[in-house]
């Protein structure tokens, strides 16, 4: 999967070099079609369940840059998935706060 996330970064990354004459193609298509944004979803909401394992960190960062270059794009996208990120960003602050240097 980790691969995948990877290619599909590359592509929304770089999409305004692939069609020249419509720059955000990549991005569209992931945000419109396939379920690409859901799946990306329900992986990052998977990861945000074992924030301690450092093996997912890839896999959150990843599927947070996709849907960040998604969402450039496709605004509405935002407030359909805001309750679930907003979930993962306080899950996340949540972990941030207990350090074990600090006990």
């Amino acid at each position: 999967m980790k691969k995948c996330l990877i290619l599909m970064y590359d592509l929304v990354l770089n999409d305004e070099n692939i069609f020249a004459d419509k720059p955000a193609t990549v991005r569209e298509t992931f945000g419109d079609q396939m379920g690409v944004v859901e799946r990306l979803i329900k992986i990052l909401m998977a990861a945000g369940q074992e924030l301690a394992n450092p093996q997912l960190w890839d896999t959150r960062n990843y599927t947070l840059m996709i849907l960040f270059r998604i969402f450039q794009v496709r605004h509405p996208l935002v407030i359909k998935h805001q309750e679930v990120l907003t979930a993962h960003k306080l899950a996340l602050a949540k972990q941030l706060q207990v350090c074990e240097v600090d006990h």
